[in-house]
């Protein structure tokens, strides 16, 4: 959703695509959106009245609703709104900008995933494969505790204010007298890449980090580890990795696909910086997250991580390689 609580143009794509659908199948559709909030007309228009952030592709939605039932015409854009989640291909990975995957990248209605609830520690952890979501639990659940997952991205779980900003167009609590977001973003994380490392390196360093949410500390720390690589710092490269990796243990929900791509990195360093123990360590943490939050199989975490493990600063000595060697070696059947 936009800052205002509009909808974005993706949401609208997707309302579009459901009013071909029910077109296409009326009931299937109906009956797929049946459980879903909300469930009723009546419950839909008592609701912030829906609009999109596109003027355009508003005007196509209002003129698709028109030729609906009135019901489903009523409910269909709240549905996408309070159910419609985030879908992207191991968008974890400090490769991923680069790789074909990022094609994938949407959102979805996802019936059965509707669910959950959210929660500032979710127990349950999602991974997408094009349009194929997969839930898992992220550590042990007790029989009859609620499952649940996080309705906003999971760096800013550890800010209240800024996550109630972020999840302010759900309706379900109050947004906050002043809406806290992060300011390391993408638009900063660009003007940062187009310094030099040596500049980039100051500029991070000299930055004030105490007014900053959780989020921002942790995308400089990372932006930290970047620069020093790509100055040939190994061991204060690895030493950086570290200190983003633990940030993130505290912030983060258990096991989160995030913590694995920074503890890969912290091994790739390790090994190049001559701790090939420490490093083995190290990627062995990062695989036992992994198998917990995605799916167990030495050789499938590092065929999913192999453009992490490519990413510079270049290995030169085969170190890295020796580690992953090392490590599959170990992985007997799998």
């Amino acid at each position: 959703a936009a800052a205002d609580g509009a909808a974005a143009a993706d949401g609208a794509v997707l309302v579009l695509r459901l009013a071909r659908a029910f077109h296409r199948a009326p009931h299937a559709t109906r009956r797929a959106l049946k459980p879903l909030f909300p469930r009723t007309a009546t419950q839909a228009k008592a609701l912030r009245p829906w609009r999109c952030a596109h003027s355009g592709l508003g005007a196509a939605v209002r003129a698709a609703l028109q030729t609906l039932p009135d019901d489903v015409a009523a409910r269909l854009p709240h549905v996408v709104r309070y159910n419609a989640i985030d879908a992207t291909t191991g968008g974890e990975r400090f490769a991923y900008p680069g790789s074909p995957e990022s094609a994938l990248a949407g959102v979805g209605l996802f019936a059965k995933g509707s669910i959950f609830n959210h929660a500032r520690r979710p127990n349950v952890a999602r991974w997408h494969c094009g349009d194929v979501v997969v839930f898992r639990t992220n550590r042990r659940v007790a029989a009859g505790e609620a499952l649940t997952v996080s309705y906003c991205p999971a760096p800013l779980l550890a800010d209240g204010a800024a996550a109630a900003a972020a999840l302010a167009h759900f309706d379900f609590a109050p947004a906050p007298e002043v809406p806290l977001a992060p300011v390391v973003d993408d638009e900063v994380q660009a003007a940062l890449q187009r310094l030099t490392p040596k500049d980039r390196l100051a500029r991070i360093l000299a930055a004030d980090r105490a007014p900053l949410l959780h989020a921002d500390v942790l995308e400089l720390e990372v932006q930290e580890a970047l620069a020093r690589g790509a100055l040939g710092d190994v061991a204060a490269a690895a030493d950086a990795w570290d200190r983003a990796a633990l940030r993130a243990d505290l912030i983060l929900p258990a096991c989160d696909e995030q913590i694995v791509a920074l503890r890969t990195q912290q091994a790739k360093l390790l090994a190049m910086a001559g701790e090939a123990d420490s490093a083995a360590c190290v990627l062995a943490a990062a695989y036992a997250a992994h198998a917990i939050a995605f799916a167990p199989g030495r050789r499938l975490f590092v065929e999913r991580f192999a453009d992490d493990f490519d990413l510079e600063p270049e290995d030169e000595t085969d170190a890295v390689a020796t580690l992953v060697g090392d490590f599959l070696g170990k992985s007997h059947s799998r």
